[in-house]
């Protein structure tokens, strides 16, 4: 099980486990432990999405690079709809990625 509480829900919950008169360092420890876990779990997930858009990035301007060499190669004025065309990349990623002032 997950917990989703701020540390400030966890300290209050800790300091009324130990304000009762009952032995409650299992659950305590359970809690502390349930909370550096899902820690580790959201830092795992925080770096495996920066890498995954980082690599999906990469791979968006490499197919806009290849449209802009292709219509070099053919000629062709270059517009962002035609490196949107060529590319398969949508027009905000276009504006996104190449400088406005390739196209002036």
């Amino acid at each position: 099980m997950r917990l989703a509480i701020t540390e400030e829900e966890l300290r209050v919950i800790i300091s009324s486990l130990l304000l009762s008169k009952k032995q409650n360092t299992a659950i305590i420890r359970k809690l502390l432990f349930q909370r550096r876990k899902s820690k580790n779990v959201s830092d795992k997930k925080r770096n495996a999405t920066q890498k995954a858009r980082k690599v999906h990035s990469d791979a968006t301007k490499s197919k806009i690079q290849d449209a802009i060499s292709l219509l070099k190669i053919e000629n062709i004025p270059i517009t962002k709809k035609l490196i949107k065309d060529k590319s398969g990349v949508s027009y905000s990623s276009i504006r996104k990625y190449v400088d406005e002032s390739f196209f002036i």
